[in-house]
């Protein structure tokens, strides 16, 4: 058996396969990308704005926070909390925004289709875990 992966990457990568076997290539990608590290520092002056989008770790992360802000409003768990509920028509835009969002995170170079299927999986298991949270009556941290 190869050797466990000490990196934190390592353990992302496995945590978003959901305990599932992986087949090599993806494992290798997954190890490659967990190599990868850019510490970016981003300005909020808008005259820099579309200079930042050109860089793709700064898109990545913007349709990462767009991501989990289009589940967020989604959930019925916000319902719950005196928020009001989206309208059908307002489910639809978040649910064409989420896709459209996922299709270009697949998009952005390097292993974009691999960091989409990883943050997929996340944000499954995170929402899985969001709706056991209440009904089991026990802290996010027991259940995780």
């Amino acid at each position: 058996a190869p050797p466990a992966d000490p990196s934190p990457a390592g353990d992302e990568a496995a945590a978003a396969s959901g305990g599932e076997g992986e087949d090599a290539e993806m494992e290798e990608a997954a190890h490659e990308m967990g190599r990868e590290v850019y510490f970016a520092k981003f300005l909020t002056s808008p005259k820099l704005l579309q200079l930042q989008l050109r860089d793709a770790y700064f898109r990545r992360h913007v349709l990462v926070q767009l991501l989990i802000f289009v589940q967020t409003i989604s959930t019925d768990q916000l319902q719950r909390k005196g928020a009001p509920a989206l309208a059908p028509r307002q489910r639809e835009a978040a649910e064409k925004l989420r896709a459209r969002a996922s299709e270009l995170l697949a998009g952005i170079a390097p292993n974009g289709p691999l960091f989409a299927a990883a943050l997929e999986r996340l944000l499954v298991r995170e929402r899985c875990l969001a709706e056991i949270r209440p009904r089991s009556g026990r802290g996010a941290a027991e259940i995780q």
